[in-house]
């Protein structure tokens, strides 16, 4: 079984500003179209990139679609390592992808095919990190395993941070990055390939509907915005223990499988804290399944949860079983 998802984004939703997660805010913007939602990230300046904590990890991968409008320069894909060493999957001038070490030494390269301006393509980056040489790295393109290395220093010290990066403008849709103390099988094995990120807002009031609306006759509909407008519109409580829920209506035909359901919610508090949330999933008619506990802060920001199993049920997620199901947030202090 490949190793668990802790972070998706199909960048069709929201922006830098609200995704709690990623800690280093990035010269991005939210463009149109994506390559296969209605939006994905592209480059604002000449660089951006974003960091997630890597944890106690051992093991981590990322994958991710990418376009070019010229193909120029030495762009970093993506990242593992430390504050000084990375292991890195990078594309050259010429359009191949390859790796270094994390001594910056370029240990493979993959002279199959050149990618070219104006493509979508999916890469993926994955590694076992090992500072005493035993370490590794795999990358993929388009689902073809292409750069494969064992034996490497990865580098393995803290804070084990995974990156994404695009140097020179490019877009960016579907990613996501997976995340283990350990594995099953070989690390190749991990890799779930090319996958979509779809976003669904609430489109229906749900069983609960404690919270109160800033305006408007609806609850969904103060918060069912493509992209975050903070107190334009809003949801608001001060009772811990309150509860507010939406239906997200029915999945899109062409979707044969669900691999998992990140919950995302976006809030803060605005009285003295501290003050926490819990995103949870609604079983209508028996129970509610929340999530783990958040704390809010002062500002606007995104606190997210990956399901990759239905906990209804404990079992992987149907088209069913997630269009019958209601998805909220509880004030929980």
């Amino acid at each position: 079984m490949p190793m668990p998802v802790v972070w998706c984004d199909g960048f069709d939703s929201t922006d830098s500003t609200h995704e709690a997660t990623w800690y280093t805010t990035a010269d991005f913007t939210v463009g149109t179209p994506g390559r296969f939602g209605v939006g994905q990230y592209a480059t604002v300046g000449t660089s951006a990139f974003k960091t997630i904590p890597g944890g106690p990890y051992t093991y981590m991968g990322a994958a991710r679609a990418v376009r070019w409008g010229t193909i120029a320069g030495e762009p970093i894909l993506f990242e593992f390592g430390g504050t000084s060493q990375h292991c890195r999957m990078l594309r050259n001038a010429s359009g191949f992808v390859f790796m270094k070490d994390a001594s910056s030494t370029t240990i493979q390269t993959y002279l199959g095919a050149a990618l070219q301006a104006n493509i979508w393509y999916h890469v993926a980056f994955y590694a076992k990190w090992d500072g005493a040489g035993n370490g590794q790295l795999r990358g993929f393109l388009n689902g073809n395993l292409v750069l494969s290395m064992d034996g490497v220093d990865t580098h393995n010290a803290a804070p084990n941070e995974f990156s994404y990066f695009l140097i020179g403008g490019g877009d960016v849709d579907d990613l996501y990055v997976q995340a283990a103390d350990s594995i099953v099988g070989n690390l190749e094995d991990q890799f779930k390939g090319d996958r979509i990120v779809r976003d669904h807002f609430p489109q229906s009031d749900g069983d609960h509907q404690q919270w109160t609306q800033s305006t408007g006759g609806t609850k969904f509909g103060v918060v069912d915005e493509v992209g975050p407008n903070d107190d334009t519109d809003y949801l608001s409580d001060a009772t811990p223990g309150n509860r507010v829920c939406f239906g997200v209506g029915s999945l899109a035909p062409d979707i044969a499988s669900i691999d998992a359901v990140q919950l995302m919610s976006v809030g803060r508090f605005d009285t003295t804290g501290p003050h926490a949330i819990k995103n949870y999933v609604r079983e209508v008619g028996v129970a509610n399944h929340d999530q783990a506990n958040q704390a809010l802060t002062v500002t606007h920001a995104g606190y997210h949860d990956v399901l990759e199993a239905d906990p209804a049920t404990g079992s992987g997620w149907t088209k069913p079983g997630f269009e019958a199901r209601q998805y909220g947030v509880k004030d929980e202090s």
